[in-house]
């Protein structure tokens, strides 16, 4: 049987009665839902199936990311010691990464990534992340989502 490319999400459609196979680039949003007074929580959707929780810096400590669409390249972190996905070219930030923590404090402006969450908490971030690293490519683009109403 053949595999997709990580990078590609298979589509299928019909065109004049015949089946047709399209490969697509694959989609990763993270949706901010609630700004907390310690943190930011959302969800990490990869083809508009929500498969993680997020966890980032409070909107009032300046620490956190703008909304935007932004190239991801996994890179070694010096900091963590581990290759983790790294946002490139997000304005007044540097070295903002995807990567394995629990709470605001272990976020350092970054996106945590998880399965459960709670108030300022978000459980099984080295399982999340290592499943988001299996079934991401080496590079891809990830749009980063405020809700409509804070915008």
């Amino acid at each position: 049987m053949w595999g997709a490319p990580p990078e590609r999400t298979l589509l299928s459609y019909m065109d004049r009665g015949m089946s047709v196979l399209l490969w697509t680039p694959m989609l990763i949003e993270v949706y901010r839902m609630n700004f907390g007074a310690n943190s930011t929580t959302g969800l990490l959707s990869i083809d508009s199936l929500n498969q993680f929780t997020t966890l980032e810096p409070a909107q009032s400590s300046g620490m956190l990311m703008p909304a935007g669409t932004y190239k991801v390249c996994k890179t070694m972190s010096p900091r963590m010691g581990y290759i983790s996905p790294e946002l490139q070219d997000v304005p007044g930030h540097i070295g903002e990464r995807i990567h394995v923590g629990n709470y605001p404090h272990d976020t350092h402006g970054c996106i945590l990534i998880g399965e459960t969450r709670a108030p300022d908490f978000i459980g099984n971030s080295q399982a999340a992340f290592d499943e988001f690293m299996a079934i991401t490519p080496e590079e891809f683009l990830i749009t980063i989502n405020d809700p409509p109403e804070a915008t």
